[in-house]
């Protein structure tokens, strides 16, 4: 049980970080705020609506078009090209008008040469970055939530991703990571430290 209800707004345009050991509800709270799985008490708010009292389906067209989200998983369809993979739920007229955006965060990130490869092809590192820029193809997305991105990447490849992030950031979209790097960590405007106490901690990155 936690000590006490606990309450935390995530303001637009800034960077924090979910920081705690394995088991502290990191990814719990990712998964909540993003829409996958309804809090056992409390609430979740959406500019200032209630998320959880809308239908699955409308949580579902909430995320598509606001939500840029990557799991530690990656979310990848073994029987699809990376490339149909990072468009999977587009429209075909997305598609289409997408394909400039793909083209171009594969470049900026290093993965065109496998975007016509399947996933058990490629090396984790090319998968993580794929479900980065399937995250970040909307332009209309306002928030992105992201679980540990980085895990599989080198440092280079960490610097190009968070400068890419950090650029929706400072266009206005706010930005929540769960990681345990130091490098995405030291560039968080906030860091929140969970523990098995379910307390949480707000930090300001000095």
């Amino acid at each position: 049980m936690a000590e006490k209800p606990i309450s935390y707004e995530f303001s637009t345009g800034a960077f924090t970080v979910l920081r705690g050991r394995s088991g502290t509800g990191k990814t719990t709270l990712l998964h909540t705020m993003a829409g996958f799985q309804a809090p056992e008490s409390g609430n979740v708010y959406w500019d200032e609506q209630d998320y959880y009292s809308f239908s699955k389906s409308k949580r579902e067209s909430l995320r598509q078009e606001n939500v840029g989200w990557v799991d530690q998983e990656y979310g990848m369809i073994s029987s699809l090209t990376v490339q149909e993979n990072i468009v999977l739920g587009c429209s075909r007229g997305q598609i289409k008008t997408l394909r400039p955006m793909v083209c171009e965060l594969a470049e900026a990130l290093a993965i065109t040469h496998v975007l016509k490869s399947r996933p058990m092809n490629i090396s984790g590192g090319e998968r993580q970055r794929a479900a980065i820029i399937r995250a970040l193809i909307y332009q209309s997305r306002s928030a992105f939530i992201l679980d540990e991105p980085t895990s599989a990447l080198d440092l280079h490849s960490t610097e190009l991703v968070m400068d890419l992030l950090l650029r929706k950031c400072h266009n206005g979209a706010t930005l929540v990571i769960a990681s345990h790097d130091q490098e995405v960590i030291a560039r968080a405007e906030h860091i929140i430290e969970l523990d098995h106490t379910l307390t949480m901690s707000d930090i300001a990155n000095p």
